[in-house]
């Protein structure tokens, strides 16, 4: 039997009744270099089967026609602040540090302030919004502790997006402490310990606000529990003069001397150097473009990373400042990046796409999720290339990097459940 339209969130009475879907005649951007292909998928219980040219029909499947359509990896967010989604687009004009400073920033008075029944809706409604964008994934820097954490449990019950969370404690050192480098006290230990019971690992604000001692300490807490560990670095000049002069070394040096972090986010005012000491140190790294022209604190030196090997994936950041909208993102890393190294491309389509999608998923360690591969969850997104703004495209990947809009998403499935749209 030809499978009925579903709608968002699925349809239980075909999940029950059969255990496998077959989607025909697609363009399939498959594996981790998505290499465009047409063919059939074939998913069973959530995870591909097959993907070949033509697939023969069989019993209790419910098949698809996907004409006209291309499925690529649905996006991953690898790093947000969704609670920021409380006060979006408050205090427009301030530099980074009268905004976000983890100590002295009107985002921390906003935090401390709101409710938590307030917080809970107004991130629920961003992970919605992040669903509809095309994302089945994102990485949050979550404050406020072990309560920190489970708000945002609370805010993903109700969507179908899976999270990977990093908590931190609200303890930060002052410059006193950081320049007689001072042991992480012990409360502070148990405080961090305890959301390490919660989360899927730390993300911490800075290497400035922390001593060489406490990063070691950290690293040590997080590594034994084998979870996750990220740090803000490099995000402006002020921060990166306040490193130099009071430590005599870059945050990124002491980061990868002392943390040892599974990645890193923002490095818009690394160096040679300092790229050269991730690469050594196997850390990946996160670029949020968007953002960080909201706060004008430079652009990521992101060929640089791409030609030294770097993991790179892409992140949205602040929900307060800015917008989680893939397509935006893409677009404007492309154009930008033609501005900075005053060439047409430096940055290729392909590699774009590929780190707001399988880079992504592969940094964050999400296990046989990430590219449209057998024997992986089939997370994918629905492009319709009948739309106008695609129609006529004689490259389809730099249409969907440099044209691609919400609206061209068509369905998108997770886990092979459709969780938006219809086909």
């Amino acid at each position: 039997m030809e499978g009925k339209n579903l709608q968002s969130k699925g349809d239980n009475k075909y999940k029950k009744k059969s255990k496998e879907i077959v989607i025909k005649n697609l363009k399939i951007l498959k594996g981790e270099e998505l290499e465009l292909i047409e063919g059939c998928i074939r998913i069973r219980e959530g995870i591909i089967k097959e993907i070949k040219p033509h697939i023969d029909r069989g019993k209790d499947v419910v098949i698809y026609d996907g004409s006209g359509y291309l499925a690529l990896p649905c996006f991953v967010n690898a790093h947000t602040h969704v609670g920021d989604s409380i006060a979006k687009d408050i205090g427009i004009g301030l530099n980074l540090k009268d905004l976000v400073h983890p100590i002295y920033g009107l985002k921390r008075k906003m935090l401390q302030e709101a409710k938590d029944e307030s917080l809970i809706n107004s991130m629920k409604s961003s992970l919605e919004d992040m669903l509809r964008q095309g994302f089945f994934c994102f990485c949050d820097f979550r404050e406020g502790a072990v309560k920190g954490v489970k708000l945002l449990k609370e805010a993903l019950k109700e969507v179908k997006i899976q999270a990977i969370i990093l908590g931190r404690a609200e303890y930060y050192f002052d410059e006193k402490e950081l320049l007689e480098d001072r042991e992480l006290p012990n409360k502070v230990v148990r405080e961090l310990s305890d959301v390490l019971e919660v989360s899927d690992g730390l993300g911490l604000s800075g290497a400035n606000e922390y001593s060489n001692r406490a990063l070691i300490k950290i690293g040590e807490l997080v590594r034994e529990r084998g979870k996750l560990l990220a740090i803000h670095a490099a995000e402006s000049k002020d921060t990166k003069f306040f490193s130099y002069s009071k430590t005599f070394m870059s945050e990124v040096e002491r980061i990868m001397r002392f943390l040892k972090p599974n990645f890193l986010i923002h490095l818009t005012q690394a160096d040679e150097k300092d790229l050269d000491l991730i690469w050594k140190g196997k850390a990946g790294v996160v670029v949020c473009p968007r953002a960080n022209a909201e706060l004008s604190v430079g652009f990521p030196p992101i060929s640089k990373m791409l030609k030294k090997g770097l993991l790179v994936a892409i992140g949205s950041d602040n929900f307060m400042l800015n917008s989680p909208e893939p397509f935006k993102e893409m677009d404007y890393l492309i154009k930008v990046s033609s501005i900075m190294e005053e060439k047409p491309y430096p940055l290729k389509p392909r590699d774009v796409l590929k780190m707001i999608t399988v880079n992504g998923a592969k940094l964050l360690k999400l296990d046989k999720a990430g590219p449209i591969d057998v024997n992986f969850h089939s997370n994918m997104i629905l492009i319709d290339l009948k739309d106008k703004n695609l129609e006529g495209s004689k490259d389809i990947i730099a249409s969907v990097v440099r044209r691609g809009r919400v609206d061209n998403i068509k369905a998108i499935m997770v886990n092979g459940e459709w969780v938006y749209g219809r086909i």
